[in-house]
């Protein structure tokens, strides 16, 4: 190993960085996953990201990526390079729990199309990242089956869910990037969260297919697979290794839409919208400065960029949870029936319980205590 790797951590380092070290020859694909697991068994018993980890699997199929290596030939765009899933989307021969009990009997049959194309790409899996029960809670990821996830930058605060463990992993240095699912901010909040960066693609840019959701057949608001990384650039190097015309191949409902550089588009051409408050949920100031430094960035680049106020947000989050609960949460309760309620979700499951009238009359109280 080249003095350059061991002078700074392999955890700490971007995935695009890790690639060029890794077809360069200063580093094997054993070395960078004995790495992380090494970080892992560091940062796991105060963050608690896992839910899976596949050590032996993982360390195989990185000795055999080092073989293809010295081989020579066409090797794929993330050859050798270790990633991690979450928990409810599909590996085979793992159960896809959703962090509920009643699921543990529910071992994948076949990988999920992301995690297929991911292997293609010549990624590793080293395992899959919790999440909270029922994955309806977008501030803490815990459940019975595999705890609680801790934020790294500080014990006993939430990672933010739904891909919560997602977000941990890669804050903490035990992943280097993964995958994760985001419906109403599951990517997102955890990035956020984490200190990370995460990008919830336009609906079945990437295939949803092995993505498994406590609501099933609810398709008012859709999930949607998409990357968590370090860095924007590995991002990129994500997107770019799964274009979407593969997907499309396994997957009818995904476009054959391929992948456009960032360096392509004009950005003369592009008009951007922005808002710092949407009037319903005031941000704090330090995302509104963050906000006003993206337009301005977007400005000096020849974009037009335009202010503007989001019309009805009330009645938008009001048709939101509408169409998530149109079955009066039946499936929910359903599927949770005998399992005893994370807290995030105890509000929730008495306030769906009420009759109609007695909701309205708490949403009324509720509306003049503000």
């Amino acid at each position: 190993m080249s003095a350059m790797v061991v002078s700074s951590p392999l955890h700490a380092r971007s995935a695009v960085e890790l690639k060029q070290l890794l077809d360069d020859g200063s580093l094997t694909s054993v070395e960078l996953v004995e790495a992380l697991h090494a970080r892992a068994d560091e940062t796991e018993p105060r963050v608690g990201a896992f839910a899976h980890q596949f050590r032996k699997a993982a360390l195989a199929d990185a000795a055999k990526a080092d073989a293809a290596r010295r081989a020579g030939g066409e090797l794929g765009p993330l050859h050798g390079l270790p990633v991690t899933i979450k928990e409810n989307v599909d590996t085979e021969g793992v159960p896809s729990t959703i962090g509920m009990r009643a699921r543990r009997g529910a071992v994948a049959a076949a990988d999920a199309v992301v995690v297929q194309l991911l292997r293609e790409a010549g990624a590793i899996v080293l395992g899959k990242t919790n999440v909270p029960q029922t994955l309806l809670s977008p501030m803490e990821t815990t459940n019975a089956l595999y705890g609680t996830t801790h934020n790294p930058w500080k014990h006993g605060h939430g990672p933010g869910g739904s891909s919560g463990g997602e977000g941990a992993a890669i804050a903490a240095g035990s992943s280097l990037w993964g995958v994760g699912t985001d419906i109403g901010g599951s990517i997102r909040v955890p990035a956020s969260f984490c200190g990370v960066c995460g990008l919830k693609p336009t609906w079945q840019r990437w295939s949803n297919l092995g993505s498994n959701s406590v609501l099933a057949g609810q398709e008012f608001v859709l999930s949607q697979i998409g990357p968590m990384a370090r860095t924007v650039d590995d991002l990129i190097l994500l997107m770019r290794a799964l274009d979407g015309g593969r997907h499309a191949a396994l997957d009818p409902l995904a476009p054959p839409v391929p992948f456009a550089e960032p360096g392509s588009v004009d950005p003369t051409t592009l008009r951007v919208g922005f808002y710092e408050d949407d009037g319903f949920f005031t941000p704090a100031a330090s995302v509104r400065r963050a906000v006003r430094e993206a337009a301005e960035l977007f400005e000096a680049a020849g974009c037009e960029v335009v202010r503007f106020e989001p019309p009805n947000v009330e009645e938008l989050l009001y048709l939101y949870f509408r169409g998530l609960t149109a079955d009066g949460s039946a499936t929910l309760f359903e599927a949770l029936e005998g399992e005893p309620f994370i807290p995030p979700l105890k509000t929730l499951g008495r306030i769906a319980r009420m009759p109609q009238q007695a909701r309205k009359g708490v949403a009324k109280a509720m509306g003049l205590m503000g």
